[in-house]
């Protein structure tokens, strides 16, 4: 009986361990450079989540080495929609449109963009599809952006390269 007790702790260890481990080897935010304004000044990453479980918490965002952007949103959108490019979002234009705060906006399971493009390719309704993209504005030309966030409580941390 002890024997059992013991080997079921060490399985249950392991499995955690495992887990662990594959979470920290396969960061799950999928972030890319999808449209920018302005001479490079405003730039719009689309941003979505490869686990199939689990949600992401954007923790902080920071452009061109450490600098933190002027603004800094998510988008919550469809396909059939898109995405708004601007840096006035408060105009008639940015009201149809769904700004939060990073920190506000949780992204769900599943959300990767390349997946999506592929569901909306095979027939799914575009209106079904939640779509997110990342909107930083900043005083200086962006070329790089940093996203800090938080999977399963495991901190992560992703650079993108800006074209």
């Amino acid at each position: 009986m002890k024997n059992i007790i013991i080997g079921s702790s060490v399985c249950v260890v392991l499995l955690f361990a495992g887990g662990y481990v594959y979470f920290v080897m396969n960061p799950p935010l999928q972030a890319s450079p999808a449209s920018s304004a302005n001479d490079g000044h405003i730039q719009l990453l689309t941003v979505g989540n490869t686990s199939p479980i689990g949600t992401i918490e954007i923790e902080g965002v920071f452009v061109n080495g450490g600098h933190a952007p002027d603004t800094a949103q998510i988008q919550v959108s469809d396909h059939a929609k898109g995405f708004l490019v601007s840096d006035e979002v408060k105009e008639e234009a940015g009201r149809e449109y769904t700004f939060e705060d990073v920190s506000n906006v949780t992204l769900q399971a599943d959300t990767d963009p390349v997946k999506q493009l592929e569901q909306v390719n095979q027939g799914e309704e575009e209106e079904d599809i939640t779509i997110y993209a990342l909107s930083i504005g900043h005083e200086e030309p962006l070329d790089r952006v940093t996203i800090f966030y938080r999977h399963f409580g495991i901190p992560h941390e992703i650079g993108v390269p800006l074209p």
